[in-house]
């Protein structure tokens, strides 16, 4: 007669007035969430204090940027407002971001924020979403092919650097570099003053008006006396380092360098002064600067100075010379003898071979005088030779016969 009874499935307390822990409802057949601190709620509407991650009065929705069963998943940072949804996580995405639950890069992006570009050296565009590593273009390098490789640069470094940076490396955006010698401008493309060529090592002529000249050929505007593309020639007359000399009156033109005559004021002077005549010979009196004719030689003379007298066995000819200009050989072959000149040709052979045999007989009676002189003075050398023999037997008998008569008288 207290009021305590046996409770029902779900009840609890000496009334059985009071939900059994994690029930709520006027039957206690509501489940406190389990968002709600110690899984316990109010027993009339079912609210609780949350757990963290979850939120609304019954601590049954995940917080914003939450979801899964407990609510420990957080939302892509690709969802639109964060938001998504609490069991599977799926969204809408926000901008550069793609996939059911915006967790990806649109191609060409990486990075958390998918803030950043792939590098455009990168093939396909494509890289890896979390450090942006790709594999490298042609002229790209760099684990995420953001460098040019050496010598290169450009957007694309599509551009090589100047000749003219040190150690062929420039900037890779820009090309600027540091030059080596001769070499002048932000890219080192520029020969500095005065030289010129694909190295800048080639110098100006010093023709060249303020030394300077351009860069690919060496054309430049010329100094007085000078002239040619690249003003590296003397103007006619005039020789010299500088150009600066008068060539000799003889010379017609003359040697730059030397000043040399090259050719003639006069066609009948030769030599590299012009102080000697050409051969009388030459045609015209003309020859070339060595002195060779340069019109041919007068009848009857041959060689390159036309010197050279024809040789006079040589048969005329109708007209012209009887032998080539150029090496003396008779044009119409020898000329035949005439009985006088026969005649006379036997009577030197006579003549000749009267003489040759004249030599041989003085040559014979010499060798016989030479011989009969040898055998005389021979004989007389054995006459000397026998009678100081005997004087000397006729010396010795007599002191034989002293020496016997003196033994005579001891006796």
């Amino acid at each position: 007669m207290n009021g305590t009874c046996s409770c029902n499935a779900y009840f609890t307390g000496v009334k059985c007035d009071q939900c059994v822990h994690g029930r709520y409802g006027s039957s206690c057949s509501m489940v406190c969430s389990n968002g709600c601190v110690g899984a316990i709620c109010n027993k009339l509407d079912g609210s609780c204090t949350c757990n963290t991650n979850f939120s609304e009065s019954k601590c049954d929705q995940c917080a914003p940027g939450r979801y899964g069963v407990s609510c420990e998943l957080a939302c892509s940072q690709g969802c639109d407002g964060i938001s998504c949804n609490k069991m599977d996580g799926k969204c809408s995405c926000a901008a550069l971001f793609t996939g059911p639950q915006c967790n990806q890069c649109v191609l060409g992006r990486y990075g958390s924020s998918c803030a950043m570009m792939c590098s455009n050296g990168c093939v396909g565009g494509l890289c890896n979403q979390i450090n942006g590593t790709c594999s490298c273009l042609e002229h790209f390098s760099g684990i995420k092919c953001y460098q040019c490789v050496h010598g290169r640069y450009g957007a694309s470094c599509e551009l090589m650097c100047s000749e003219g940076c040190d150690g062929q490396t420039c900037n890779r955006f820009d090309g600027t570099c540091k030059c080596i010698a001769n070499f002048d401008g932000s890219i080192c493309d520029q020969c500095v003053p005065g030289w010129y060529g694909l190295s800048c090592h080639k110098q100006c002529s010093d023709g060249c008006i303020a030394g300077t000249c351009n860069k690919i050929g060496g054309s430049c505007k010329c100094l007085v006396n000078y002239y040619g593309d690249n003003c590296d020639h003397c103007v006619t007359g005039m020789y010299g380092i500088f150009c600066e000399k008068t060539c000799r009156v003889n010379c017609l033109t003359c040697n730059e360098t030397d000043g040399m005559c090259l050719s003639c004021s006069s066609k009948q002077k030769f030599g590299f002064t012009c102080d000697f005549e050409c051969s009388k010979h030459c045609i015209n009196q003309s020859c070339s600067i060595t002195g060779d004719c340069n019109m041919g030689c007068a009848t009857n003379f041959y060689s390159k100075k036309c010197d050279i007298l024809c040789p006079e066995t040589c048969a005329d000819v109708g007209t012209g010379s009887r032998c080539s200009q150029e090496n003396g050989v008779c044009k119409n072959g020898i000329k035949e003898r005439t009985a006088f000149e026969t005649g006379t040709l036997e009577n030197k052979s006579v003549e000749t071979a009267g003489i040759v045999g004249g030599a041989a007989a003085i040559v014979i009676a010499g060798l016989i005088l030479a011989g009969v002189l040898v055998y005389i003075r021979t004989r007389r050398n054995q006459r000397l030779q026998s009678s100081e023999y005997e004087t000397t037997q006729v010396r010795s008998n007599e002191a034989t016969d002293f020496h016997v008569y003196a033994g005579l008288n001891e006796r």
